[in-house]
């Protein structure tokens, strides 16, 4: 997930835990001395395009309409047997098409050796974005301490990361040393190396070395760049650390998981294989269907797992978790494999939390939402895929924000409507405009231009001795406007694909996945009155918080107290979960749609620093979160029996809400679409299919209200314990019928037949009480 941050200081290095030297010339703010210092590097993320966001236009009240009946779609199971269409493998997988992985190592060193990086936080700070060099000659240059022997094989490199400057460096020098005091230039042949570098701030550049060379310290010495610039870079430098046989605790720090699970990147063939075989290791607790397809045909492929695979059980809650809306941000797609098959053998093995946690829930896990932008991404591997690359779609749409934007609906329609009992706060309808082709695009590109106007203006001002430069920009904002009237307001063929599902399956709880940060943000996503940044709580706010804090505090990344931030924020502060709206706004997210149009509960998950991170981390990855992704689907386990596995603070048993079934009184047949209102929550939930409902909650005491079309309201009280067992709220309505019989004698109209029988119905019900108690009390 993209962020402020992403414009601010960037250096990408596969060196993890490595120090950075700056040269003697070189510029760091609050930087006490630039010579010695030591600085940490980050690896895995790039630029980001500044998005402009139009005013939003506001809808008529009325479009609170409780007619809410979506189109119920119906995922049949796939067999994974189908062959990929010969054009779209060619594309996929042709000759030629993808570059050969590039097999470099990591060094990771105690984050607590390593101080915190400092850099400009703001757009238009003079330091952020890349490191840059106090002064424009050939005798700046960037220092990097493996801390250990390391076999260096290149160096990427890409400009400087600000919408206010153009600077990169076209060509550099390397040099290698043991003592940082004595330096050995990187020869090609007899002649020092001198290395292409960029021809622009985001693009990627590889510079192999002509040979690996063995050293502890490395150094880039910038030649040339850009003439209306200044000498400014990101870097990644590849290599591979050298065993120290002596350092037997090194051995042991760098222990992985035991757990034997595929540990390598997956492309579409090699996803769908791995799907295959543990649907056939565990055929009776998985099932594979698809949801829909991309733009270029891959499938959304889904793996099922419950004791009944396929059904929805009255009373058993459903659960999602969705990875690969940034096809980029690869570790969560991955995760999600290495969760199925973990799944798979440990119910194998017996493994009582497993068993529990499969038999009480249903479990749907869809590892890739934009398999497109993957292989795009996957084709230049970790090094060269960039910030940008694959993170769209193939047609250019930011999925992150292209879900409905109902956050604007309501709050509008808050504003217009006089009469607040009219309002509804869930289940609000998408607006027509959203899924409309030409309803708003035309008037919101001519709303966007004219803020593009200002913008070159404002830059014509601040630059007006870089007409280059103005040109690029005016070039770039002419890009994002049409990214942003393709990409926003249309909607991709995945996203329609994942509101089907979500309409046609009862979620009851769900996380999205992303990459790029250590943080886990809870809705509202969106500030509202289109601020860039502020906290918008939703009526859930206690709980979505407590959501978010079970994640993160059992995640070992995000739970290390001695961590370093990802980039410039500090999410430790916060305890690693922050309101999404005031990190930064994002209208028509995922987590915001999913509340205010289903009755599910979304919490966002960045799981590593580090987008596209390498082969040999996803053992590391997976022992971070394999904990924090059970924990948080056992939340919804609760719900069902409860589970006696987590224990929280002072060993207390944690409870999530109430659910229970709603049935007709009479005839003992579950109400679909009953509301059910919690007092002083403004955020209402509706019954299932089948009548059942789940409620989630935070411990306390609650009247509970459920009203019915047809139905008479009926309101009790219900107590959420701290126990492990969840609170049973069932609820039994009688269906109006003198309030009906007074306004037809009223009117002086014929009593309706069916009417009529169901009058008879209740006087012979009554007669038959009055019967049994005359018996009783003789």
């Amino acid at each position: 997930m993209a962020s402020s941050w992403l414009r601010s200081f960037l250096l990408c290095c596969l060196l993890t835990g490595a120090e950075i030297v700056l040269g003697f010339n070189n510029k760091i703010p609050d930087s006490p001395s630039v010579n010695q210092t030591s600085f940490p590097v980050r690896h895995g993320t790039r630029s980001k395009v500044r998005k402009v966001t139009p005013a939003p236009t506001k809808p008529s009240a009325r479009i609170f309409s409780t007619s809410t009946k979506p189109m119920v779609a119906h995922f049949t199971t796939e067999d994974l047997e189908e062959k990929i269409e010969p054009n779209l493998e060619k594309w996929l997988w042709g000759k030629g098409e993808r570059d050969e992985p590039m097999l470099f190592d990591f060094i990771n060193v105690p984050p607590s050796l390593l101080p915190g990086v400092k850099s400009g936080i703001e757009d238009g700070d003079n330091y952020d974005g890349a490191w840059c060099a106090m002064h424009e000659d050939k005798k700046q240059w960037f220092q990097v301490d493996a801390l250990r022997a390391t076999r260096f094989t290149g160096v990427i490199v890409q400009g400087r990361n600000s919408i206010w400057s153009w600077n990169w460096v076209e060509s550099f020098k390397v040099q290698f040393s043991n003592d940082s005091l004595s330096w050995t230039p990187c020869m090609n042949g007899t002649q020092q190396a001198v290395f292409e570098g960029n021809r622009d701030t985001d693009t990627p550049v590889l510079a192999a070395f002509p040979d690996p060379v063995v050293a502890r310290f490395i150094r880039i010495n910038p030649q040339t760049w850009f003439k209306n610039g200044t000498i400014c870079l990101r870097a990644e430098v590849l290599g591979c650390a050298l065993r120290d046989p002596n350092n037997i605790f090194q051995e042991l720090v760098e222990e992985e998981t035991r757990d034997k699970l595929d540990f390598r990147h997956h492309n579409y063939k090699e996803m769908r294989k791995l799907m295959r075989s543990v649907n056939e290791a565990c055929p009776d607790i998985t099932r594979i269907y698809s949801i829909g397809r991309s733009h270029m045909g891959l499938k959304l492929y889904v793996m099922e797992i419950s004791d009944n695979p396929g059904k929805h059980e009255l009373g058993e809650p459903e659960f999602r978790y969705v990875a690969g809306m940034h096809g980029n941000e690869v570790l969560g797609r991955e995760l999600l494999l290495n969760l199925m098959q973990y799944i798979c053998q440990e119910y194998k093995q017996g493994n009582q939390r497993v068993v529990h946690l499969v038999k009480e829930t249903r479990i749907h896990l869809l590892p890739s939402m934009n398999p497109d932008g993957y292989e795009m991404a996957y084709k230049k591997g970790s090094e060269l895929a960039g910030w940008a690359l694959g993170r769209f779609s193939y047609k250019g749409y930011d999925m992150n924000n292209n879900f409905a934007n109902l956050n604007s609906v309501m709050w509008d329609a808050m504003e217009l409507e006089t009469d607040k009992s009219k309002l509804i706060n869930h289940y609000i309808p998408i607006p027509k405009q959203y899924t409309s082709k030409d309803a708003l695009v035309r008037k919101l590109h001519e709303e966007i231009c004219q803020s593009c106007k200002s913008f070159i203006n404002l830059l014509t001002l601040i630059m007006p001795h870089n007409p280059e430069v103005i040109s690029i920009k005016t070039q770039r904002v002419s890009e994002i406007v049409l990214l942003f009237t393709n990409g926003r307001l249309k909607v991709a063929p995945e996203t329609r694909a994942v509101i089907s599902w979500m309409q046609s399956i009862p979620f009851v709880l769900s996380a999205n996945l992303h990459g790029g940060e250590l943080v886990v943000t809870y809705p509202f996503d969106m500030a509202r009155d289109w601020a860039a940044r502020e906290h918008t709580p939703t009526p859930d706010d206690s709980f979505f918080r407590w959501l978010a804090t079970v994640y993160a505090s059992t995640n070992h990344a995000m739970s290390n107290p001695h961590r370093r931030p990802c980039h410039n924020k500090d999410f430790t502060r916060q305890n690693n979960i922050v309101n999404g709206a005031n990190w930064h706004t994002v209208p028509g997210s995922m987590n915001d749609f999913s509340y205010l149009h289903t009755n599910c509960f979304e919490v966002t998950v960045e799981l590593s620093c580090d987008k596209f991170p390498h082969t040999n981390e996803l053992p590391i990855e997976w022992r971070n979160n394999r904990e924090s992704l059970l924990v948080y689907m056992e939340q919804q386990c609760m719900l069902n029996k409860g589970i006696k596995f987590l224990r929280w603070k002072n060993d207390s048993q944690v409870h999530r809400g109430i659910k229970g079934v709603i049935k007709d009184k009479d005839t003992k047949a579950g109400i679909a679409d009953a509301i059910v209102k919690v007092d002083n929550i403004d955020h209402h939930i509706r019954s299932a299919s089948e009548g059942d409902y789940w409620r989630l909650l935070n411990p306390g005491d609650y009247e509970v209200t459920v009203m019915a079309d047809g139905y008479v309201p009926v309101t009790r009280s219900c107590r959420v314990e701290y126990e492990y067992y969840p609170t049973i709220c069932d609820f039994r309505l009688s269906r109006v019928v003198k309030p009906r019989l007074r306004e037809i004698l009223v009117k002086k109209r014929k009593i309706p037949k069916e009417l009529q029988l169901r009058l008879r119905q209740l006087r012979l019900r009554k007669r038959e009480r009055n019967a049994k108690q005359h018996v009783s009390d003789i």
